[in-house]
Formats: C-alpha cells, structure tokens, sequence
C-alpha cells in the first residue's frame, strides 16, 4: 500500500471493526478468508499513522491491535497437531474475529437501509405533497416513533446476541428477505392480533436470519402490509397487521 494513499481520519471509522471492513474491501479479499499478515500490517501502519498525526485514537483500536498480532502470531507459529489427532479439523484463530466482523457487517448495512427510509422520510416532511411522487414508497411508522428507535431496537436484540456469546458456525447468507417476509406475514395475521417486535425474534439464533427478519419488517411497512406503532415513547414496539392497506392505497 503507497504512503499516498495513507490519507484517512479517525473520524471516518465508527470503531476498529469499521476499519478493518475498509481495509479489507481496499484489498478485495473474502471475509471469510483474511489474510491476517498483510491485513495486520496495514492495520497498523494506519495507527501509527493516526499517531504521527497526534490524532486522539481510541482505547478500542490498541485493543484491536493486540488481538490481530496475537492471531498473526498464532497463525504463523507451526501446527503442533500429533499424528493420530491429524485428522481432527483444527480451530482457525480468525475464526471468532471473522464472526465479529460477519455480524458488525449485518448491523451496518441494516444502518444504512433504515437511513436511506429516514431519507424518504425526511423528503416526504420537507416538501409540499404536490411535489411528492403519488406512486412513492414511504414507511408508516406511528406519531413521534423514528427510524433512530428502529435502529436502538435492532441493536438491542444484536447486544444480546452478543452477551448470550452463542456459538455460530461461519456460513454463506441462507436467508433472504423475501423469505423473511413470508415469514412474517405467517404469524402477523388478521386474527392474530399485535405482536411485540422482539417476540418476533424469539428463535432467530443466527445473526444473517435476524437481519433479514429486521428488513423484511421495513419492507412490509413500506408496503403497507403492517405498522409499526408505540404507544408511549420508550414503550415496547408492536407490529400490527394492516387491514386498511387497500383503502390507503386507494387514497393514494
């Protein structure tokens, strides 16, 4: 990497972890798949770089520092695995980072499609409804209920998956939206009355399954399937299946 292209702000990163997704997409390698020697080094030549520069850098980003040159370490230093044991499949020190770096991927694309809807938001508020498309897709959400408490709500239950420190197997996504929001209509019926947005996520043990469930919800929002409501600020969010989206539509 060219002394050149060296010109970053600690600013720009949101944590360590934001950090080493950029470099690993600069690199074009596979998360699955870090080449921990040359990603470690760049790591640390921007450190010492945020150093030279007398930049304020976190606590968090030297912790990180000393977990990729302990994984440096341990991938370089020769397999001591004994004959009769060679065919038991060895733990690859990436393993647990990989994880982390899967997840904190899932969280920030989540992020950003909830503030492209804040965006759609935001344009809907500020223009007169003349200047609106008739056919444009915005969310219903409930008076004084936000995409920022969606976004809490969707890290709380990530928070938790974390503290729970369940043990995932690294996979290839297997769920996609469109399936989720299948599934949601399944349980969200007009019979079934409203449901708790967590108890939705009750049995979701993988990361990408939580995800997809979270963006199904917005989608089906978005088209009116069902709303989002909260009845008092910092109360328990609900989904409610919508049993006005033809005559909102009609309206429309």
């Amino acid at each position: 990497m060219a002394d050149n292209e060296l010109t970053i702000k600690i600013n720009d990163f949101e944590g360590p972890l934001d950090l080493l997704l950029h470099l690993i997409r600069v690199s074009e390698v596979s998360i699955y798949d870090i080449p921990i020697v040359d990603i470690t080094s760049q790591y640390m030549t921007y450190l010492n770089q945020m150093e030279a520069n007398q930049l304020d850098v976190a606590g968090e980003y030297f912790v990180m520092a000393a977990t990729l040159m302990k994984i440096k370490a341990r991938t370089l230093l020769p397999s001591r695995v004994e004959p009769e044991a060679a065919e038991v499949e060895v733990e690859d020190p990436r393993d647990d980072l990989v994880n982390q770096l899967i997840e904190y991927k899932k969280y920030k694309e989540a992020a950003e499609k909830l503030r492209e809807y804040e965006a759609v938001r935001q344009q809907q508020f500020t223009r007169s409804e003349s200047e609106l498309p008739a056919d444009a897709d915005t969310m219903k959400l409930a008076p004084g209920l936000t995409t920022t408490d969606l976004q809490k709500a969707l890290l709380k239950l990530l928070s938790k998956r974390t503290e729970a420190n369940e043990v995932q197997q690294i996979h290839a996504d297997r769920y996609t939206v469109e399936e989720q929001m299948k599934f949601v209509m399944s349980v969200l019926t007009p019979s079934s009355g409203p449901m708790y947005f967590e108890d939705l996520f009750v049995d979701h043990r993988q990361v990408g399954e939580l995800v997809a469930t979270f963006l199904s919800i917005l989608e089906l929002a978005k088209h009116r399937d069902l709303r989002i409501d909260q009845r008092y600020q910092f109360d328990a969010i609900k989904l409610v299946y919508n049993n006005n989206k033809q005559l909102e539509e009609a309206a429309l």
